[in-house]
């Protein structure tokens, strides 16, 4: 070691041999090896046991996601005591309700599907069982017609049962500006050959210009295709249909569709009892936030559906004078 003191410069020397030395570096290390041996294990101890305190609020959501019943729907009970687990039972949660609206959404398919193949099918076998006790070809012939429309019915119904299906699957926040009349025109030039076939009378009373809406685009096209169908389909030969839209200025959009059928009794609330097609629209309507009805009868006219948007959208829109 060096160092100056009293103008002059001082060097000092210690020197320790091998052997003294191996012993103070034993004695260093057992200072400090000695406390660890006692004070590792205890720490090991204590960081367990907080370890497993801190991850028990996890494995009690663990066992809670565990325990769900998705047929049932219920979300998970409580609330988490940390703001991160409160993330992941809130996406949980999410997961749930989503696989909860697609099991409700397979029993009313299947409830459907029950609900609407069953007349046709008891119908098939009763004329199955017709042709098999028919003794001329007249009772024969008629039994084949009867399995045959009933044949097409039942075909047409699994198609609406597939769109409706289909339908609940899409994107509901895809929303969109749609112009209503020429969505109403294609659909209506759709069906104009059907008509002709019934001797139906089927026209478009619209604006000129365009109206516009906010929907979603496949299912609102999806409504109106079937509101015509089922106008076109239930009226009798010879009946007059009319597609009608009104967007007076300051007044909701409406698209309307009349016919000079039977008329329809229509239950008002959720649409229990009707065919596929108009239980597919009143479905499609409620998801886009628009209003389905049947309004009153209005010579020459006996059956009249509308849909009603709550608010006008005038962006385009052409005024018309008359309500469907």
């Amino acid at each position: 070691a060096r160092f100056e003191g009293h103008g002059a410069r001082y060097e000092a020397a210690v020197f320790v041999d091998r052997a003294h030395r191996r012993l103070l570096g034993r004695e260093f290390a057992q200072h400090l090896v000695r406390p660890a041996l006692v004070l590792l294990p205890l720490v090991a101890l204590v960081l367990a046991f907080a370890i497993r305190r801190g991850l028990a609020p996890l494995e009690q959501l663990a066992d809670q996601i565990a325990g769900l019943d998705i047929e049932r729907g219920e979300p998970l009970p409580g609330q988490a005591p940390y703001r991160e687990l409160a993330i992941t039972a809130g996406a949980v949660n999410a997961l749930v309700g989503r696989l909860r609206a697609q099991v409700e959404r397979e029993r009313r398919f299947n409830a459907d599907v029950a609900h609407e193949l069953r007349t046709p099918l008891t119908t098939m076998v009763l004329q199955a069982n017709a042709l098999r006790q028919a003794v001329d070809d007249a009772q024969r012939t008629r039994a084949i017609d009867q399995i045959e429309a009933v044949a097409l019915r039942s075909g047409r119904i699994l198609g609406q049962l597939l769109e409706l299906t289909r339908a609940q699957s899409l994107d509901r926040n895809r929303l969109e500006s749609v112009d209503l009349v020429e969505l109403a025109r294609h659909l209506v030039a759709e069906h104009v050959p059907m008509a002709h076939e019934r001797d139906q009378d089927l026209g478009l009373e619209a604006p000129e210009g365009p109206v516009l809406v906010t929907a979603h685009g496949p299912m609102l096209s999806l409504a109106v295709r079937n509101l015509i169908d089922n106008a076109v389909r239930h009226a009798p030969r010879g009946a007059r249909i009319e597609v009608r839209i009104d967007a007076a200025p300051g007044q909701p959009v409406a698209l309307g569709v009349a016919d000079t059928g039977q008329g329809l009794a229509m239950p008002p609330a959720q649409g229990h009892g009707l065919g596929i097609g108009l239980r597919l629209v009143r479905r499609i309507a409620d998801w886009n936030g628009i209003g389905f009805e049947q309004l009153p009868p209005l010579p020459p006219w006996t059956t009249r559906l509308a849909l009603r948007w709550p608010t006008p959208d005038s962006a385009g829109a052409t005024a018309a004078t008359a309500t469907p």
